[in-house]
């Protein structure tokens, strides 16, 4: 699953552990804007941390580390 982090009514971090509550196994990816949330997804336990403005084979290369993998 890909979040952003700022997003209306629930933020990235609060998705994250919803989903995991139901499929604590589920592959989380975490995007902002926001240097600062890379450090956060870490400790919440994001699968990886994706920056924006970000290329799109930056994307595919964080896909397929978990598809290959």
């Amino acid at each position: 699953m890909i979040s952003d982090v700022d997003m209306p009514d629930m933020n990235g971090f609060e998705l994250m552990d919803k989903v995991r509550q139901k499929d604590p196994d589920k592959i989380f990816i975490i995007m902002s804007g926001v240097s600062d949330n890379e450090e956060k997804s870490r400790y919440e336990g994001a699968d990886a941390f994706l920056a924006k403005p970000f290329e799109i084979s930056d994307l595919f290369g964080i896909v397929q580390c978990f598809v290959v993998d």
